[in-house]
């Protein structure tokens, strides 16, 4: 079955003109893995949002679109690698806590997080200091 983030990927890998092994050496996985998620049939790897934005540096359009396309592609399970997060521990304490506590909170503070996120995303806070992404 295909989905909106393998349509986004496979056309961003034509778009580059790009084979299957270049792009997957790109993102870090094996060619098979990423037909597998152009096609449907692989979960997305939690770091792969990021490694695209490494790798391609898309611009605002594109960067709503992969995200736009991520949100509409569900996963059965959502991973996030530890590793690549920041060395200061509150992160890795952050993402532990939503592992075991997201599916306890009360939607609107679910919302709350959501609307942070949202707002402070790398394409949406340039020129504001302290945020990754800021130019400044």
């Amino acid at each position: 079955m295909l989905t909106e983030f393998g349509k986004f990927l496979k056309k961003l890998r034509i778009d580059k003109s790009e084979t299957l092994a270049v792009m997957a050496g790109k993102l870090g996985i094996s060619a098979a893995y990423l037909s597998s998620i152009e096609n449907g049939t692989r979960d997305i790897p939690g770091t792969m949002i990021s490694t695209i934005m490494q790798q391609y540096h898309p611009g605002a359009a594109v960067m709503h679109d992969l995200l736009k396309a991520r949100s509409a592609t569900p996963n059965k399970m959502v991973e996030i690698e530890l590793a690549s997060l920041p060395p200061d521990p509150v992160y890795q304490q952050t993402a532990l806590m939503f592992e075991t506590y997201l599916h306890l909170l009360d939607r609107d503070v679910v919302r709350q997080i959501y609307d942070i996120i949202e707002a402070n995303g790398p394409y949406k806070n340039k020129g504001v200091p302290g945020i990754i992404g800021d130019d400044s």
